[in-house]
């Protein structure tokens, strides 16, 4: 649980939902889509059919905000797995955009493969501090037509816990509904028991395009958790201020919200913020930057503000090899935006070089990273117990807790047990082979990938998967 750290007052979130209101109502949106465009012009908006522009007035983007749940639950193949989304309670997950992966064995950047998604899933589901699944790439070695489904079968098959997955278009979304619903046991099964949620991102500045648009429609009829993702870019794409980057993204993501709940009320959606700076000096998106901290905590605020479940990014580097500067930029940014209380805190683990490269080594560093940052989350626990008078009274001057039931009671959860980093003495450490840590995680992903085993999927249904697949790859043809 976070919300220990803010970076904005009430009064400071109140202006920055006040001049959202007055962006929607003043300048509007962009929608390209016909069927959205229409909804919005029937349910009070003022709308240009010629320009694609729709005004959005105060009380319909309110009403829009109402309808939305508060509280989500996303699910994996075990229930164990279950996410409850809502309010400032955190979960640290894995991103999803890359097309390169460093190859563990080399350490050269190659183009990744559906192997690699299918090893980075498998590890992810063994890694004790990841609560969700992202594909962390997008494998290159596939149709791109239809990525989509190919990224469905392998989260399908390899992991027990909830994925964020993609959806191409309006048959893109039936596709991978239908494929999870075969897994789930059914569509009533997959609505209450939701295996994916659907990232969709808006196109800075204000606008919805037609693709992602006419995916959010699709996946609404069915009520699928649907994550609306702003990627502005300070200085690009969005004013060069935090402050009027909030006021964009939470424009194009409250917008997108409202559409869903025109579709269809009650959709779980999920308030999707992912921007960065620029780099004024040379052009490039920076993304291992204090700014992308400080935005992440704003937004969480935000989203607390509306009561709408949030996706953010933290662990985000511009480094392109798991070194000092990855460890610090994304240390900093997780820390953060934990205690700002972010719910489903994605891009947490494996990437590298701005968002474009995977890293099975640095997934297993970030999980230890995650790790520690949970715990200074859970901060210190004050009560009787913890206290400890009755101990310190019986142990007395000059004696040691070493051998006390209260020290064997709490030192497992007082206290943080990395796995990864190396604490033992200089001596110890030589003896064991002066190994950094780069050498041990690449050690721990290989003992994982060799003895990590997912609960197999029925043949009847795997073949199901394949099938949706070859038909889709003969319609893309």
């Amino acid at each position: 649980m976070g919300g220990k750290f803010k970076v904005l007052s009430s009064d400071q979130i109140y202006e920055i939902h006040a001049a959202t209101l007055e962006v929607l109502e003043k300048t509007g949106i962009l929608v390209k889509e016909p069927r959205a465009l229409k909804l919005l012009d029937e349910n009070g908006a003022d709308v240009d059919y010629k320009t694609k522009r729709a005004q959005i007035p105060s009380y319909m983007l309110n009403e829009g905000i109402a309808k939305a749940p508060k509280t989500i639950r996303l699910c994996g193949r075990d229930t164990k797995n279950t996410l409850r989304v809502e309010g400032k309670r955190s979960y640290f997950g894995l991103g999803g955009s890359g097309i390169y992966m460093l190859d563990l064995d080399s350490g050269e950047r190659r183009i990744a493969t559906k192997r690699d998604l299918e090893e980075i899933t498998r590890l992810a589901d063994a890694l004790e501090n990841i609560d969700f699944l992202m594909g962390l790439i997008i494998p290159q070695d596939v149709n791109q037509k239809i990525w989509d489904r190919h990224s469905a079968q392998v989260k399908l098959h390899s992991t027990m816990k909830h994925s964020f997955t993609g959806a191409l278009g309006e048959e893109g979304a039936r596709d991978v509904l239908k494929m999870a619903s075969l897994v789930a046991g059914g569509e009533k099964e997959l609505e209450e028991n939701p295996l994916f949620s659907f990232i969709l991102c808006t196109v800075s500045p204000l606008t919805h395009d037609s693709r992602n648009t006419e995916t959010a429609i699709e996946l609404a009829k069915h009520k699928a958790p649907i994550i609306f993702a702003c990627e502005s870019i300070c200085g690009g794409t969005a004013p060069v201020t935090l402050a009027g980057t909030l006021v964009l993204q939470n424009a194009e993501v409250l917008s997108a919200i409202l559409i869903a709940q025109l579709v269809n009320p009650g959709t779980p959606v999920i308030y999707g913020a992912v921007s960065s700076p620029m780099d004024m000096r040379n052009g490039s998106i920076v993304l291992g930057v204090p700014e992308v901290a400080l935005l992440g905590v704003g937004v969480s605020q935000l989203a607390q503000y509306y009561g709408i479940p949030l996706y953010s990014m933290a662990g985000i580097t511009d480094s392109k090899i798991p070194d000092p500067q990855a460890a610090y930029e994304k240390a900093l940014q997780q820390v953060l935006v934990g205690l700002a209380g972010g719910n489903l805190i994605h891009n947490a683990a494996g990437m590298l070089d701005k968002m474009i490269t995977g890293s099975l080594e640095q997934m297993v560093i970030d999980n230890e990273i995650i790790g520690m940052v949970k715990r200074i989350m859970r901060g210190i626990e004050v009560n009787s117990e913890t206290l400890a008078t009755d101990v310190i009274n019986k142990v007395g001057p000059a004696g040691n807790f070493l051998g006390e039931k209260h020290t064997r009671t709490h030192y497992l959860n007082e206290h943080d047990l990395s796995k990864l980093s190396d604490r033992n003495t200089r001596e110890a450490w030589e003896k064991a082979g002066s190994k950094d840590i780069i050498q041990r995680a690449k050690e721990t992903v290989k003992q994982k990938l060799r003895d990590h085993q997912i609960e197999p999927l029925e043949t009847s249904i795997a073949k199901e998967l394949e099938e949706i697949i070859r038909v889709a790859e003969k319609r893309s043809a």
